[in-house]
């Protein structure tokens, strides 16, 4: 028995005109062009909204570390007698720059492995330079007093400071009596105000980080409100606000608090 193939003609066979083709392709193209498009809206969208929840993420966990450490400012375990040079519960030194004021707050701790067992501690915030001189980074410093000097117990590699965090704009520290004014240097040295009106018993806090790279496509007009939304105003010196007039690029944000110090001014 022979089986019988049937020859299909070539003639029969449905096929595409070079029109056709081409035409295809062109709206391919197009498609994968909107996609492409969308894509990287979409993908541009998220880093900000990621760079930017990064930044205030840190930012709360920095000040979260420095409100543990200035509530604890002039604590002291009872019958702890221990004695230190000059016990000040909080020292601020503020800066005339741009950056950063310094803060060293110092309080007692007890621990029945050392000796003696009160122990004082001393922790200080503050900014430093970085090497390229194109922002600040953000440093502590922890000290235990070991009888006669303070001795260094963080970091432990000599260096002036560990860092824990980068790309601060500015720090500062605003010291508040129980009245609300501010404590400064003429109200310290004014001998005819209260004692107690000069113990520090809050302490505004801005902290201010930029984004590690460009966040903005362009720079604004200084007299436009995009400028106005992105000026960074300080707390006390109104010289370290960052004006519309020297932006860049770069996202800013500022993180605001107002600290009670739980214990200085107990023992009056």
């Amino acid at each position: 028995m022979k089986l019988k193939i049937k020859n299909n003609k070539s003639n029969k066979i449905a096929g595409m005109t070079l029109a056709e083709i081409l035409i295809g392709m062109a709206v391919t193209s197009i498609i994968m062009i909107a996609v492409f498009t969308s894509y990287t809206l979409v993908n541009n969208s998220y880093t900000q909204v990621t760079d930017r929840a990064k930044i205030s993420s840190s930012g709360r966990d920095m000040v979260g570390m420095m409100m543990r450490d200035i509530r604890m400012a002039g604590f002291k375990f009872f019958g702890d007698d221990l004695v230190v040079d000059e016990m000040i519960p909080i020292s601020i030194t503020s800066s005339t720059d741009v950056c950063c004021d310094q803060i060293q707050i110092m309080h007692g701790d007890y621990n029945s492995t050392l000796t003696p067992k009160f122990q004082r501690y001393r922790i200080t915030y503050f900014g430093e330079v970085n090497a390229s001189d194109e922002y600040f980074l953000l440093k502590k410093k922890m000290e235990r007093w070991d009888g006669s000097a303070w001795d260094t117990i963080f970091p432990t590699d000599g260096s002036s400071g560990e860092t824990i965090r980068d790309y601060l704009v500015d720090m500062e520290f605003v010291p508040i009596n129980r009245k609300g004014i501010i404590i400064t240097d003429d109200l310290l040295n004014d001998l005819s105000v209260n004692q107690e009106d000069k113990f520090v018993r809050a302490v505004d806090l801005r902290l201010t980080f930029r984004s590690k790279d460009e966040f903005y496509k362009t720079v604004p007009d200084s007299t436009s409100e995009a400028a106005k939304r992105r000026i960074i105003h300080a707390l006390g010196n109104a010289a370290r606000s960052l004006s519309s007039g020297t932006l860049d690029k770069f996202f800013r944000e500022s993180v605001v608090i107002t600290i009670h110090t739980r214990n200085i001014g107990l023992e009056q």
